[in-house]
């Protein structure tokens, strides 16, 4: 029993699996996969996803098409929020989600306001309430009446006699100055000068007293070529007959060109007719107010430009 009990072997064996266990342990631990992907070399980092690539050309493709699409019509809301609603969508689907969202729900927001007839009376009443209308009684007498083309188109077919348009009240205007003896002279501007010189005609003013001007294409050419024609001819009161949503642009580029004009405003557009509007009627949009808003964005935005262009003092 005492043999038994001292055997040296009984004592020892706990050691010998100990030993076995850290020598077999070796081979294994050089084979993890942690040391053989410390050893791989990297992918180059000047090289950018292709997800990265989609977004860029993507948001790129939006930026072009809103910037197109808004600078074709850079002052209608209408393609402004054509291009904001196109940009939303191609950022939405490029990831922008948060970004695109927000377009997406500013653009038709944008429309609304525009549309709005209570926002189209406000830009056209600041435009035109800076010249009001001035009897034909207190207009005051000058050498010529220069009549700004606009509202006439000529009698193309199947049509007999020039059209009437939304400004044809400028024509109308100078007619009722000329009877009533406030200038002996006409002066029609704009290429369609032809159809406002029949028109004129037909209103009782005589051929002789019209002088037509049919090589310009906008106000500041108006301006230039009739500072010439009056330079030539020492003509110095002028009474300029145009819309008044016009007036401001027009009067101001008349008299960088040098010509003390005169300012009788026509054709107002805004007015205060009774029982005309309810508040329904001023908030829901309509194409109609949409349009008027474009007009008057249209001179507000002419007018800078000729600022920036020198044009306007």
């Amino acid at each position: 029993m005492q043999t038994t009990d001292t055997n040296p072997t009984a004592v020892e064996g706990p050691s010998t699996p100990t030993t076995i266990d850290a020598s077999a342990s070796t081979p294994d631990a050089e084979h993890e996969p942690v040391q053989h992907a410390a050893s791989e070399p990297h992918p180059p980092a000047s090289r950018p996803p292709r997800r990265r690539i989609t977004i860029v050309a993507a948001v790129t493709l939006g930026l072009c098409a809103s910037g197109a699409l808004a600078l074709t019509t850079p002052m209608d809301p209408l393609g402004w929020c054509f291009a904001l609603a196109t940009l939303g969508v191609m950022l939405r689907w490029v990831g922008a989600r948060r970004t695109g969202l927000a377009l997406l729900i500013v653009a038709p927001l944008l429309l609304f306001v525009a549309a709005s007839p209570y926002v189209a009376g406000a830009l056209f009443e600041s435009l035109e309430s800076r010249y009001p209308p001035i009897p034909v009684a207190d207009t005051l007498h000058a050498d010529v009446i220069v009549v700004l083309g606009g509202g006439v188109s000529a009698a193309y077919p199947p049509r007999l006699h020039p059209d009437l348009g939304s400004a044809s009240d400028r024509l109308a205007h100078a007619a009722r100055l000329y009877h009533a003896g406030k200038a002996p002279r006409l002066i029609l501007c704009d290429s369609t000068s032809s159809p406002m010189a029949e028109l004129l005609g037909e209103w009782g003013v005589p051929n002789s007293a019209m002088v037509l001007e049919t090589g310009s294409m906008n106000t500041h050419e108006n301006a230039a070529f009739i500072a010439d024609m009056i330079r030539s001819q020492r003509i110095e009161g002028v009474l300029l007959v145009t819309s008044a949503l016009h007036m401001r642009r027009a009067l101001a580029t008349f008299r960088a060109a040098g010509i003390d004009a005169t300012p009788v405003p026509t054709d107002f557009e805004y007015v205060h007719a009774p029982n005309r509007r309810t508040f329904l009627s001023g908030v829901v949009p309509s194409a109609g107010a949409l349009q008027s808003t474009q007009r008057a964005l249209h001179e507000y935005g002419g007018y800078l430009y000729y600022q920036l262009r020198g044009w306007i003092k």
